[in-house]
């Protein structure tokens, strides 16, 4: 099950066609581009230089394994993603990338990935990776993930 993260920001731009939205997390100030998913279904009544609060279905890891190891089937284009307390989200895209094991948190099944673009990316293993545990700093590793979506924007009163 995807976890939900709940934040205040302000809407820097917003492109209703394609229902993409560019928000400034409060008060930390990072910015981050998103695509909304249908279930953000007040995304017409939020305009630019809203504060809004946000609803953000996290980044899973939903697939990982050895870069040594043989790969399990062809690698999934879409999924179905289930975050806590709202209805099931399905065709949400699957990346895949390659790279190298940095740190991993076993109690909180937290994997930190170095990739070859310099970028150091975290994310929280879904339970249904049953090979979470085998995995070590240092490994090379093939690792399919969701990003995070924006599933629910309702502006802050």
């Amino acid at each position: 099950m995807t976890e939900l993260d709940l934040w205040k920001a302000v809407v820097l731009a917003v492109n209703y066609e394609t229902r993409n939205v560019t928000l400034r997390k409060l008060p930390a100030g990072t910015m981050k581009n998103y695509t909304l998913t249908q279930e953000a279904a007040n995304f017409m009544a939020v305009g630019q230089g809203d504060t809004v609060n946000v609803e953000v279905a996290t980044s899973l890891a939903v697939y990982l394994r050895k870069a040594s190891e043989p790969a399990a089937g062809a690698p999934a284009s879409y999924m179905a993603v289930a975050p806590k307390g709202k209805p099931v989200i399905s065709s949400v895209a699957v990346q895949e990338v390659n790279g190298t094991v940095v740190e991993v948190n076993y109690l909180q099944r937290l994997i930190q990935v170095a990739i070859p673009k310099g970028d150091t990316l975290t994310f929280k293993a879904d339970t249904s990776m049953h090979n979470f545990n085998s995995v070590k700093g240092g490994d090379q590793v093939v690792l399919r993930f969701t990003e995070d979506m924006v599933v629910g924007l309702t502006k802050s009163h």
